[in-house]
């Protein structure tokens, strides 16, 4: 049989444990699927309090970047995603999944959030502060963990 891999699905950073693939070893990976018409997806539901670390500019044939909105922005309720990728990739993404509705609230607020450039500032100063002060909290209750992300225990 054929054992070709033609879809690769990581998560960068991983919940619960914050470990990241290195960059450049996705890229290669992106390359390689590109190259055999596959593609790699990445999630990277987690990854804003570390733009940095976000292969969004890196972005090249052979990928497909999954972000999510509500978590950075601390609104669970307010179901808005995108999915990055070229034309390629994304004309066949949205047929095979059809027509994904977003409420026009949920656009305006995802629309007003990252135009508050002062709060996302703000935000990227705080989150590792207050994952610290969580972790602190958690030892000092007998709690043990591993991993995390500024978005939660380190």
């Amino acid at each position: 049989g054929d054992s070709t891999v033609s879809v690769v699905i990581a998560v960068r950073p991983n919940n619960p444990d914050g470990k990241t693939i290195p960059k450049a070893l996705l890229l290669s990976l992106a390359q390689t699927l590109a190259e055999r018409k596959g593609v790699l997806v990445l999630d990277e539901a987690f990854v804003d309090p570390t733009p940095g670390e976000s292969l969004v500019p890196a972005l090249r044939s052979g990928m497909i970047l999954l972000r999510s909105f509500g978590k950075f922005f601390g609104l669970p309720g307010v179901r808005l995603g995108f999915a990055l990728a070229q034309p390629e990739h994304l004309v066949p993404l949205a047929e095979r999944l059809g027509p994904w509705a977003v409420s026009g609230v949920a656009a305006a607020v995802g629309a007003a959030a990252f135009q508050d450039t002062d709060w996302i500032a703000q935000a990227l100063k705080r989150l590792p502060q207050a994952a610290l002060a969580l972790d602190a909290c958690l030892l000092d209750r007998g709690s043990a963990w591993w991993g995390g992300t500024p978005l939660g225990p380190a």
